[in-house]
């Protein structure tokens, strides 16, 4: 039992931190002209730090032998009681700020969907109470002694080199994101070789999305994900990675809801994917409850740590590929957004051209050719594109089960397999339009007991008897006491 500790007094200089210097900054750019401001200013910050080391000094975390207990008594009393049952991972972080006074932030998560991303509970301690405190609430979750720090170094499952961390950086993002940052890209590059006036201008300001829409996002995962290391004792799985914030976390495998391979269209091109779950409260970090387990690598190595990561999640599988009458359903939704794209395009073309608009055109020489190019370049890639999604659609999507779980094979230039346990679905909801209910067609959105309130996935067109099928055998599983795998044997 651990009682009535505080957080590390460094957490009140971290909270008051970037209040405190903005108001300091503003008090120093008044304190020539209006120095009753800046004095105001001055006053205002020392009632911010008083504020802050009252809610520090006011604020007890207790660990119990069953149970952690968090007391506020600020300027309202509230108790926070969470059994150790309930927990469904710890995380460990230490970033910069931590590294200088040598402490460590546990993070406490609850399988709920309230909070999907934000710790129920969050305590700063110093190192070595903090490897008290996750020792002791581990073995009463797990019921087990949690992995020592040497077995991290030997007995992981998966482990990364630096390169293959930046090839997952660049691979794992969505096809959409590298196609429109690169898009920026060659259209700055194209613009700046014209004689557009104002082609640097544009050259900037593209480069400028090419970064924010590409680069930096490459470089949020390479930091991210460094160091990164996968690895399981019995029941529990353990993710450690970062390069500037250190993170570890751990969780049960019964709070894993879902499990995906994805496989966006560049690493599928070079047979690769990567491993994603569902399991609220991992990643607080980022504010992500869908951890990544696996960084990208190729599909047969993926496949044996599966086996070894996750067992539970395979199975035999029969894939049920779209039924037949969805090809013409698909292909009238496409036929309908190219129609109105070509009108769009021709309209703005046709506008283009008008005589009102010389005048700007001869003021700008080279924007109308540009514009003229730009629209007819765009029209044609989102054609491409509507008639792969078409194809790609049909073909790439699909349906298997077996007896406590099932699969999605969804997407179509990234794909995506996605296995959910029975016992975690929440909401099943079916739909299937005029055109679609003609067929005996429908669409299946699945939301999981503990989603954030986004978390869904969607199927194909099937037929609808398949998904009657997923509501009979979950309400059979509750019914039967097998939620859960509890079976009920009164």
């Amino acid at each position: 039992m651990i009682e009535s500790i505080r957080n590390h007094p460094s957490v009140v200089i971290k909270n008051c931190l970037f209040s405190v210097f903005a108001l300091a900054v503003l008090a120093i750019m008044t304190m020539g002209e209006q120095p009753e401001i800046s004095m105001l200013l001055i006053a205002s910050s020392l009632v911010v730090v008083i504020i802050m080391i009252r809610a520090w000094k006011l604020t007890t975390f207790s660990f119990m032998d069953d149970r952690i207990v968090v007391k506020k008594r600020t300027a309202f009393k509230a108790d926070k009681t969470i059994p150790y049952e309930r927990l469904s991972s710890v995380n460990v972080v230490r970033g910069v700020f931590e590294k200088i006074f040598g402490t460590t932030i546990l993070q406490f998560n609850v399988n709920s969907g309230v909070n999907a991303s934000v710790p129920e509970v969050s305590i700063c301690v110093k190192d070595d109470v903090a490897k008290r405190i996750k020792a002791y609430v581990t073995i009463h979750m797990y019921n087990h002694d949690p992995v020592s720090e040497e077995k991290v170094e030997y007995e992981y499952i998966a482990s990364f080199s630096p390169i293959q961390v930046i090839l997952h950086s660049i691979l794992s993002q969505s096809t959409y994101t590298l196609l429109v940052g690169f898009f920026f890209l060659v259209y700055g590059i194209f613009s700046s070789i014209s004689d557009v006036v104002g082609s640097k201008a544009i050259l900037s300001s593209t480069l400028l999305l090419f970064i924010i829409q590409t680069i930096v996002p490459i470089l949020g995962q390479i930091i991210r994900y460094s160091n990164f290391k996968v690895y399981r004792n019995e029941d529990t799985i353990y993710l450690q990675h970062g390069l500037l914030t250190n993170y570890r976390s751990s969780f049960d495998i019964s709070r894993v809801n879902a499990f995906s391979i994805k496989k966006p269209f560049f690493a599928r091109i070079m047979g690769m994917a990567y491993l994603e779950t569902d399991v609220v409260g991992i990643n607080a970090v980022s504010n992500d409850v869908t951890p990544t387990l696996c960084l990208v690598m190729k599909e047969k190595e993926l496949d044996e740590i599966i086996k070894r990561l996750i067992p539970e999640f395979t199975y035999p599988r029969e894939i049920t590929k779209q039924s037949p009458g969805a090809n013409s359903l698909i292909f009238g939704k496409s036929a309908v957004v190219a129609v109105f794209s070509t009108i769009i395009v021709a309209l703005s073309i046709m506008i283009s051209s008008m005589d009102t608009l010389d005048e700007f055109w001869d003021s700008n020489p080279g924007f109308e050719g540009l514009f003229v190019i730009t629209a007819i370049l765009t029209y044609s890639v989102l054609m491409i594109l509507l008639i792969l999604g078409w194809r790609l659609s049909v073909r790439n999507k699909g349906y298997s089960c077996c007896e406590d779980k099932f699969t999605f094979y969804i997407g179509v230039l990234d794909l995506e397999e996605v296995t959910i346990r029975y016992d975690c679905v929440q909401i099943i909801e079916t739909s299937s339009g005029y055109f679609a209910r003609r067929k005996g067609l429908s669409k299946c959105t699945i939301s999981m007991l503990s989603s954030s309130g986004t978390k869904s996935v969607k199927s194909g067109y099937f037929r609808t008897d398949i998904f009657d099928d997923i509501s009979f055998k979950l309400l059979t599983r509750i019914k039967d006491g097998h939620y859960f795998g509890n079976k009920n044997n009164q």
